[in-house]
């Protein structure tokens, strides 16, 4: 019989259980929680600040919206900026839009959806936003996410896009609620 020896970059230790090494230009590279964060969170082509991008937004579908539905927009967006400064900074604060992610846009229409109704006085209790403005705002952002992701490459995948299951049930609840108006009549 013939002994077998081993390839030079596998060694024998003392027990005899043999250990491979790889040649130095053939490491694996073992993932780490800072590369797996960095591999998530990649840079698009266009970075760019929510501030600039919604100007940009203003510009190239401002033709095609009504001014009312723009104007809605734009201060949606500017309330999304304002939600996710933090407290020490909020004046200074410009989110990049890359950086928004579905639970950033989750946690802001949950604090939409129990803010106070600015018809609402002081002593009136809170009245929470109908399932039918939120399904607006979620539209709002999918839309505006679908443009920064679609058209000017802003974000690696549209965000607004994992709400979707969210503005399913607010519609159904919406329907369910029937809060259609009754018609103006002397009975």
């Amino acid at each position: 019989l013939k002994q077998l020896t081993p390839p030079p970059s596998v060694e024998l230790s003392s027990r005899g259980v043999m250990s491979a090494s790889l040649p130095s230009d053939r490491q694996i590279a073992t993932p780490t929680v800072e590369t797996a964060f960095t591999a998530a969170t990649s840079t698009p082509l266009n970075p760019m600040r929510l501030s600039k991008a919604i100007e940009m937004y203003c510009g190239s579908t401002g033709p095609t919206l009504r001014p009312r539905t723009l104007a809605a927009r734009v201060r949606l967006l500017e309330s999304l900026s304002k939600h996710m400064a933090p407290s020490e900074s909020p004046q200074t604060f410009d989110p990049w839009v890359h950086e928004i992610a579905t639970h950033h846009l989750s946690i802001f229409l949950d604090a939409r959806h129990r803010r106070e109704s600015a018809c609402a006085k002081s002593g009136d209790q809170a009245m929470l936003l109908s399932s039918r403005s939120m399904v607006k705002h979620i539209s709002d952002l999918n839309a505006f996410f679908s443009w920064a992701h679609n058209e000017m490459q802003l974000t690696m995948s549209n965000p607004a896009a994992g709400l979707e299951g969210r503005r399913q049930k607010l519609k159904k609840n919406d329907q369910a609620a029937d809060n259609s108006y009754l018609p103006l009549c002397e009975d």
